[in-house]
């Protein structure tokens, strides 16, 4: 589902970047990769003109963890309970090599 979410990012990352300073450019601008692999395609060479974006950490944030989860309903005297929401601090990397516009 994250990745999901970040391959949403980088699509309308890429759609602005082609409407806003290259509309003549079929080629995708931003990227997704593993850090661990490194930047590049493997062959020790490093790309040109590509924003690669890597996601770094997960956090989960604590402070709002603590707030009730159930909701009263008075006039027939039940309680219902739910799971909290979740909310997630997301730390992403990016980087780029000589990327070119037409400004």
């Amino acid at each position: 589902m994250i990745s999901h979410a970040l391959s949403i990012v980088i699509k309308e990352w890429n759609q602005h970047l082609i409407n806003n300073y290259d509309p003549s450019a079929t080629d995708p601008k931003v990227g997704m990769g593993n850090l661990s692999d490194g930047i590049g395609s493997g062959n020790g060479q490093v790309p040109r003109d590509i924003i690669n974006k890597f996601l770094i950490n997960i956090k989960e944030e604590k402070i709002l963890k603590n707030l009730p989860n159930h909701t009263r309903n008075h006039p027939t005297l039940t309680v219902i309970y739910e799971n909290p929401t979740v909310y997630l601090n997301f730390l992403n990397l990016e980087t780029n090599k000589v990327v070119k516009f037409n400004l």
